[in-house]
């Protein structure tokens, strides 16, 4: 009997996620503050290789609101931080990882995937849940993994507390294709973590000062950096229908 292929699929959000990686977003930081950021950027590197450490194929999908250039080059803008599209390119090469080049563009105009990514004139929906996002990467994987096990990783910093609501609430009622061993969703938020170092940092020399007359903390508060949301794991020997996802239509979406 072959033995199945194992496909670790990590749809991965950007701006105070994924962007911790690359080296924009720290630039605009004081050097001091570049330390615990660094920290956050190792932790996650170290997560990417717990997960894919005996994956026979790992592919990375822009789990970003990214979804098209005009949406790419207005948040660089914003947060200086780099291209969500770029940066994701180059660490897969780094990472000898397959970039899956598929955005929500390529969904709404029927389009193959990469097309979007590669044409600023193809745009994508104006809004959307990223429940919608991660229904269609599903389709995706299902369709080009149908004789594979499938484990996937959604990060997200989930800073607004509503994204893995809406994407738990679509799996419970979606059941998943059988091939999909695991779905998992990963609070990832380095922002809040530096935040929290650097307000413990102005406390220390405050105290150190005299500005304060509250005992110091003897250390920094623990750590929330990495936040298992949400878990599906399926048997082995299940069997599930495989569903067609495709069934969320973009006003119910939007």
């Amino acid at each position: 009997m072959e033995t199945r292929k194992k496909v670790v699929v990590i749809s991965h959000d950007y701006d105070g996620c994924g962007d911790v990686l690359f080296n924009e977003v720290k630039e605009t930081f004081r050097e001091c503050d570049r330390i615990p950021a660094n920290k956050c950027e190792k932790k996650l590197e170290s997560y990417h290789q717990e997960i894919t450490k005996d994956a026979d194929i790992v592919e990375l999908y822009v789990g970003s609101l990214r979804q098209d250039i005009e949406d790419d080059e207005r948040n660089i803008e914003e947060h200086k931080n780099g291209s969500c599209f770029k940066n994701y390119a180059s660490l897969c090469v780094k990472n000898n990882w397959v970039f899956r080049e598929f955005l929500l563009g390529d969904v709404k105009n029927n389009l193959p995937a990469g097309s979007t990514m590669k044409d600023r004139n193809i745009m994508s929906f104006a809004f959307f849940k990223k429940s919608y996002l991660i229904e269609q990467q599903l389709v995706d994987v299902k369709n080009n993994h149908p004789d594979a096990d499938i484990y996937f990783y959604f990060l997200d910093d989930d800073s607004d507390e509503k994204h893995f609501k809406d994407i738990k609430e679509f799996i419970e009622l979606h059941p998943l294709a059988n091939n999909i061993k695991k779905f998992s969703l990963v609070r990832f938020n380095w922002v809040d973590e530096v935040n929290a170092h650097i307000a413990y940092e102005n406390k220390r020399r405050g105290y150190a000062q005299s500005l304060f007359s509250q005992p110091l903390p003897a250390t920094e508060p623990a750590s929330r950096l990495f936040e298992v949301a949400y878990c599906k794991e399926q048997e082995e020997n299940a069997v599930v229908e495989t569903p067609d996802y495709q069934i969320t239509s973009f006003k119910s979406a939007a």
